[in-house]
């Protein structure tokens, strides 16, 4: 029971090692991460990916899986950036078609079912 009591004297401040003057959150190393984008070859890609990956892990961030996939295998990192550069291409030519089509067309809403 005591070292529960010494652990939340701890926290609140009053102990040896105050919760106030340490760091919970982990801080986004933004300025560590180099960029990895279609212009360069391919192993430097990876490379820098890999490099990027690491600095969020060590900085003790988690890996945001929504922008990133979270592995050092060359392999893999070239699966994801052929993913997504043809996500990307897919995107640019739906769009194209789009601003292509005549003036007042109406596209039908996702939210709404067709009738049929």
């Amino acid at each position: 029971m005591q070292w529960l009591i010494a652990v939340c004297v701890a926290m609140m401040g009053f102990g040896p090692f105050p919760y106030k003057d340490a760091n919970p959150m982990p801080t986004w190393p933004k300025d560590k991460l180099l960029k990895h984008g279609p212009d360069l070859p391919l192993e430097e890609r990876i490379r820098r990916y890999q490099h990027n990956i690491r600095t969020i892990r060590k900085s003790g961030c988690k890996v945001p899986t929504s922008a990133f996939i979270d592995t050092l295998d060359p392999t893999e990192i070239e699966l994801w950036f052929a993913d997504k550069a043809f996500t990307i291409d897919r995107l640019k030519r739906v769009m194209k078609d789009v601003a292509d089509l005549p003036e007042g067309t109406l596209l039908p809403s996702p939210f709404i079912p067709l009738r049929k």
